[in-house]
């Protein structure tokens, strides 16, 4: 973080990006990602939380997107 200059550096795995403070909005960490955000992209590690107090989002469709995203470690929480 540059105070400065107003800029945050993130590594992305090893490709450092540069972010205007006005532009921080735009990132989201990865451990609160939806499933629906997730869509097209692969994580090493996840976690899903299942809760019948969410019942809708228990769907099978949603299931296989969220568990398809995880490359290595996929943990189911319910």
């Amino acid at each position: 973080m540059d105070i400065e200059e107003g800029t945050l550096a993130v590594d992305f795995e090893g490709r450092i990006v540069s972010y205007g403070f006005g532009e921080l909005d735009l990132l989201q960490p990865t451990y609160t990602i939806t499933v629906h955000k997730s869509q097209g992209s692969e994580y090493p590690a996840i976690v899903i939380p299942m809760s019948t107090q969410h019942y809708p989002m228990l769907q099978r469709n949603l299931l296989y997107t969220a568990v398809t995203r995880g490359k290595t470690l996929v943990v189911l929480l319910g």
